[in-house]
Order: structure tokens, then sequence, then C-alpha cells
């Protein structure tokens, strides 16, 4: 099993504006904002009940360090085909959670539950994700959080999405009217891999080896499986993480996919000539030691494939940017170095 995850959805939010204020002027520069969540701890266990059932069950710790809120904590449970429920019916297992809005069923079967107090909302999303709402403020726990399936552990995508309505007050938003630049809940989202109950297929060897845990990068929403595949990496397994005062550089394990176009590897910021670390060749894989300044570090890796996915033709090659996502891949570490 991949190490334990100790970083951690808020529903988005759509509107920016807030009601003007007889003293905006004292408020803060919305641009300035920084909801971190990102030393939000997401631990788990997995067992087994008296009928032989896989129990999964995730707590989540927020520290008083956090900045920001953590609204909800999302776990992918999809599948690319649908699933044999093994005479599994989530009936069995009552409990508050909502009924399922998947739009297509492709999702190992599970049962969804959380005690009394942890979790406002839960259940399966139309996207085939579990969701658990809350309102994670720094300090706080959420525990508990819990599935029940025939399926035995895999590597499994999680989001902590950050609520923004929190501190919200705190910033003016008056005159940006939807202005994407503005910070906002995409930047704040912290991704990342834990344990769940996997596909057929993809679950843990049961030998004692080692699985190949991949972590695929940052989502984008309108960002196709395919082209977030492109870069994956075996480290780190989140996208956003702190680490102590004093590391000067961080371990990056990055594999290229085989059609991988190597001329539109672009790194962002160029500074320190980070692009001349970076070998990339399609089908291979290297470790790249990235050096950290004081603070916050940003880095953003993207690439295009050799071909076009369908539906996405154009000449010459476009890219979409901003918060519906990209035409290739795009996905941004954020790195605090802490102490500063």
């Amino acid at each position: 099993m991949p190490e334990i995850v100790k970083y951690s959805i808020a529903l988005p939010l759509f509107v920016l504006l807030s009601s003007p204020a007889p003293y905006a002027a004292e408020k803060k520069d919305p641009f300035l904002r920084d909801d971190d969540i990102s030393m939000t701890s997401v631990t788990f266990n997995v067992g087994r009940n008296a009928q032989g059932l896989f129990v999964y069950t995730y707590d989540i710790r927020m520290p008083t360090e956090n900045t920001g809120s953590v609204g909800t904590f999302r776990l992918d449970i999809s599948c690319r085909e649908l699933v044999d429920p093994r005479g599994f019916n989530s009936r069995d297992f009552p409990s508050d959670a909502l009924p399922s809005v998947s739009r297509d069923g492709k999702h190992v079967p599970v049962a969804v539950d959380a005690p009394w107090g942890q979790s406002g909302m839960f259940g399966i999303s139309e996207s085939n994700a579990v969701h658990w709402g809350m309102v994670g403020l720094p300090g706080e726990n959420k525990l508990g959080l819990q599935l029940i399936s025939p399926y035995p552990p895999g590597a499994r995508e999680y989001r902590l999405v950050p609520n923004m309505r929190y501190r919200e007050h705190e910033y003016d938003y008056s005159d940006l009217d939807h202005d994407e630049d503005v910070p906002w809940t995409d930047d704040f989202t912290v991704t990342g891999i834990t344990t769940g109950p996997a596909c057929p297929g993809e679950e843990y060897p049961d030998d004692g080896t080692e699985p190949d845990v991949r972590f695929p990068g940052s989502p984008f929403r309108g960002q196709p499986d395919q082209l977030n595949e492109l870069l994956t990496y075996s480290a780190p397994l989140r996208d956003q993480f702190h680490v102590e005062a004093g590391t000067h550089e961080f371990e990056m394990t990055i594999h290229y996919h085989e059609t991988i176009d190597p001329r539109s590897f672009r790194v962002t910021p160029e500074r320190n000539q980070l692009r001349r670390l970076f070998n990339p060749r399609p089908g291979t894989s290297e470790t790249v030691r990235i050096p950290l300044e004081p603070g916050k570090n940003r880095i953003e890796l993207q690439v295009q494939s050799q071909f076009t996915p369908p539906g996405r033709a154009t000449t010459p090659p476009r890219e979409t940017r901003g918060r519906e996502g990209v035409s290739l891949d795009r996905d941004v570490f954020v790195i605090r170095v802490d102490g500063n």
C-alpha cells in the first residue's frame, strides 16, 4: 500500500461578487488570498466485517496551521466499465447517505456512511466519486468516514476541496466580475492518492510486492483522462504539501507517456533553468531533484500529445486555459517550505 498521505471537497462556488460594504476599502486584496488546506491529513484503515466484506475507514484531521476550511473529502470509485456487484447490495447497510446520482453506474459497489456530526451530506456523485461534505475548520477533525465494498484495496485518487465561504467576508470581490486570475477553489484544492476499493484488475498485489502506484497529477475540468495521464508521478503522490523549514529541494519521479510530444514540454517558472533538469522522452521515466525557495513554491509542468484526442482537433493546436481545463496535460505542484 502507498504511504499514508498527510494532506486531504467543498462544493465549488460560482459567484465571486459580494455586496459592497461600507468599509470595503479596509478589506483584503483577494489576489493575495491563500486558503491553504494542504496540511490536512488523510489516514485510512482497511478491515473486514463478519460477512467478509472490506471496510474502509477515513480520518480527516485539519491542523490549526490551516488558513482555509475543508468543505468536502472526495474519493474516486469510478471504473472504465460496469462492475459485477458480486451479490452486494448497499441497501443491506442502511445509512443517511443521499441516493446515488451516478450518471452511468460505472463504479465499484459501495455502501457509504459517516458517524453523526462528521459529515453533513454524503453519497455517490454524478462523476462516480464518493463525497463527504463537512465544515472542516482549522483545528477540527472528521473521523470514521466509511465505505463497505466487496472489492479489495487499491490506489485511489482523493480530493480535498476548500469551502471558499470561509473568511470570504474579509476580501473585497466587488470589482472583479469573475476575474479568472483571482485565486479560487481550484487553486487550493488538494489532490492525492490514498487507498480505496479498486476496480477489477487494479487491486494491490497480494504476494507482498510493492504496488506500482502513480499519481496522474492535477485534474482540471474538461481534461480527458487520456490527457491527464501523459505525465504521471511515483513521487510525490499529491499536488500540494508542506516540507520542513530549511528544505532546499524535493524529489520528483516522473513518467512520460509514449505518446508525448517532447518539443511541447514546458516547466514554469523558468527561473533556475528548471527545464534543463528534465529529459522528456516518450515511454521513459526519470527522477529529478527540484530546488525550492523559502515560502511558497508553485511549479507547473505541461506537455501535449503527438496525437489529438477525438473531438479536439484544431489547426494549429490550441491551448484552452483558465478554469475550464486544458487541451494538454498540465500539472501544478504547490510546495510550501515551513518557517517562512
